[in-house]
């Protein structure tokens, strides 16, 4: 905790100390560690009242049974061990809170072994926190072309120029480092260069770029990501260029290019690297749990992986507070586990605000940082704040095709539909391979216009499992085309994978669609299949 000189003294508190502690008492006392806690939090809050008020004196066992918590007049502090247990759990609970939540408050609140006034100090996080040489890191990606020396001077200017640009753009994301080595003589040299590049770059994958001349001025790009080490193709895609539009004007390929190489999310590379790196889970490096262990959430969507990634970045925080990818990544832990009612993993989406704006102070210019707090501003029902978040995020990068689709889901959802729209159906062009509840929103945009016919196809090719589900949207649907036993068979596929479904959905939804209004909209399908 914090050292001795920046304890405050209760003696001699300024307006400005008072002010500070009331704000931090508000900040713990509805932080998941005390929001279920009645007789802790008026406990807490009035042991602080009372040294605010210069009375510490009088904060005995009595006192604080009688006066703070309402026990009769008879209680005996001999017999009733109540304060002093209740003590202990408090003190337990703010030693969690500001290792995890309160990581970066300014201001500690503790509660010394064997006495009942509180301590508050200052500067809570330690020297050697502060100054971290240890942080999260992806795999390192270089960047190459190969010119053909069969080919016209325009090939190879053509295929320089792309490689330039794609090595720009990949630059943004922080979960790809980037090697650029441009050119790298005749094609037939990759395999002479992927030794080169694993001796000098010490680069995990090679995105390999080559153009070949078709008729009539147009081009054909072949791109192909290698893994270094053993020479394996894991991707490869061809695209049609034409030469005459300026290659950072065709989205689409830039796009599908990044998708397949920084894509935390559903990017080919990251696939290969976790899978490779949990053959031997005891020797996966430090720096590249916190990735590692979100793609193995990402993958099963289970709370006890959720749990896991949370562990992960904590402890990682611990010792790194101004950690990017970590930060970033439990800040989007925190809003999954409000959208997803999970009771397990003690977090919350003030956390996840915490986490968001670390990680924009470490890197101001991190995309995935301001679309992680846009993201928990939507939660917390701050639209105009969330808007802007996304706006920022755009203006930083638009060829991310997750946070494309997240942001037009945001946009959609906070009544911008055909922007929303816009950017949902752009990331569905980009490739075949998504998700198939990318079409979550095409499915809602039909079922609220009341286009039944067009969201049932939709709803059919949807088989996410959880929250908004296949089985969910499919059972609403037929409900609304007055097709009853057909949706009650879906409502049973839906119960199978959320057994608490009919307890907790229609709170799901609330916060998934950041509308209660919508929710209900939705919701209703379930209620009439489940009564008939």
């Amino acid at each position: 905790m914090a050292n001795n000189q920046n304890i405050l003294d209760l003696t001699s508190l300024s307006e400005g100390d008072c002010v500070l502690i009331n704000k931090q008492v508000e900040k713990v006392l509805t932080s998941s560690y005390f929001k279920n806690t009645v007789q802790q939090k008026k406990f807490l809050q009035f042991i602080i009242d009372k040294a605010l008020l210069g009375e510490s004196e009088q904060l005995k066992q009595y006192t604080i049974a009688v006066e703070g918590l309402g026990y009769a007049e008879t209680f005996d502090s001999d017999t009733n061990p109540a304060i002093r247990i209740n003590a202990g759990r408090i003190r337990k609970k703010l030693e969690d809170y500001y290792q995890k939540e309160g990581l970066t408050d300014s201001l500690c609140i503790s509660l010394p072994k064997g006495h009942y006034t509180p301590s508050f100090s200052k500067n809570l996080i330690p020297q050697k926190e502060l100054v971290s040489e240890s942080y999260s890191l992806a795999p390192k990606l270089a960047v190459m072309c190969f010119s053909d020396k069969t080919q016209n001077d325009e090939s190879n200017r053509l295929v320089f120029h792309i490689t330039d640009t794609l090595a720009k753009e990949l630059s943004r994301f922080i979960l790809a480092r980037i090697v650029i080595s441009i050119p790298h003589g005749d094609k037939t040299d990759t395999l002479f260069a992927t030794s080169e590049i694993r001796e000098r770059f010490k680069a995990d994958y090679m995105l390999i770029f080559c153009v070949q001349q078709l008729p009539k001025d147009e081009y054909l790009l072949l791109c192909r990501i290698i893994e270094v080490e053993s020479k394996e193709v894991i991707w490869s895609e061809t695209y049609d260029i034409d030469s005459e539009v300026p290659f950072h004007k065709q989205q689409t390929v830039i796009g599908s290019i990044t998708a397949a190489a920084s894509d935390i999310q559903q990017g080919i590379l990251y696939q290969h690297w976790v899978k490779k790196l949990m053959q031997d889970e005891s020797s996966i490096p430090e720096r590249f749990k916190a990735l590692v262990y979100y793609r193995k959430y990402i993958d099963n969507l289970s709370v006890a992986a959720l749990q896991k990634s949370v562990d992960v970045c904590l402890s990682f925080l611990e010792n790194n507070p101004s950690d990017v990818i970590s930060n970033i990544i439990l800040a989007d832990l925190c809003r999954r586990n409000y959208v997803y009612t999970f009771t397990g993993p003690e977090i919350s989406l003030e956390l996840g605000r915490t986490c968001a704006l670390r990680a924009i102070t470490s890197k101001p210019d991190s995309h995935e940082a301001h679309y992680a707090l846009g993201q928990i501003l939507f939660c917390l029902g701050e639209n105009v704040h969330a808007l802007n978040e996304f706006k920022i995020t755009r203006d930083l990068c638009q060829y991310h095709a997750y946070i494309e689709f997240g942001v037009g889901f945001h946009l959609f959802m906070m009544g911008e539909r055909e922007q929303g729209m816009e950017l949902i159906n752009k990331v569905l062009a980009l490739s075949s391979n998504y998700p198939s509840w990318f079409n979550v929103v095409p499915f809602c945009d039909a079922y609220l216009k009341g286009d039944y016919e067009k969201a049932l196809d939709i709803a059919l090719i949807i088989d996410a499992p959880i929250l908004f589900s296949g089985a969910m949207v499919r059972c609403m649907t037929y409900v609304k085309l007055d097709k009853i036993e057909k949706a009650k068979i879906e409502l049973q596929k839906a119960l199978v994978n959320m057994p608490d479904l009919l307890e907790k959905g229609e709170e799901r939804l609330i916060r998934y669609f950041g509308s209660e209004e919508m929710a209900q909209e939705f919701w209703q399908g379930i209620v009439v299949a489940n009564e008939s």
